[in-house]
């Protein structure tokens, strides 16, 4: 049986990382948007090479699919397809903000979030 660690909490470390996980996708969102309410990224998954572009659309699907962030991604059903790009297709994409980002996130969306509000 392994031991544990009264000072460890693993499932405490868990919840953790995925606040710091998602205020660094919001916070990626804000650095796309520079203040403005909607931005196409489309040119700038162009530009990137696969692997940071996957990330670029991960960050941005992500926060779209949490009920409490105030950001929206719409993906375009064209297809764009460029041989000589680093990324060779993709579709048109833009970064909505829906709302003002809050500066914290207040302590009762963090606890329900998580299961760790009291009955």
């Amino acid at each position: 049986m392994p031991k544990g660690s009264p000072e460890r909490d693993p499932f405490g470390a868990v919840v953790e990382r995925g606040v710091r996980e998602r205020a660094r996708r919001e916070r990626a969102a804000d650095r796309m948007l520079l203040g403005r309410d909607r931005v196409d990224v489309t040119e700038e998954l162009r530009r990137s090479r696969w692997p940071r572009a996957v990330r670029l659309l991960t960050d941005l699907i992500m926060p779209d699919a949490g009920p409490h962030a105030p950001y929206h991604l719409e993906i375009g059903s064209e297809l764009i397809i460029d041989r000589e790009a680093r990324v060779t297709y993709l579709h048109p994409a833009t970064v909505h903000r829906t709302e003002r980002p809050a500066a914290t996130a207040p302590e009762d969306l963090v606890a329900s979030e998580h299961g760790d509000e009291e009955p």
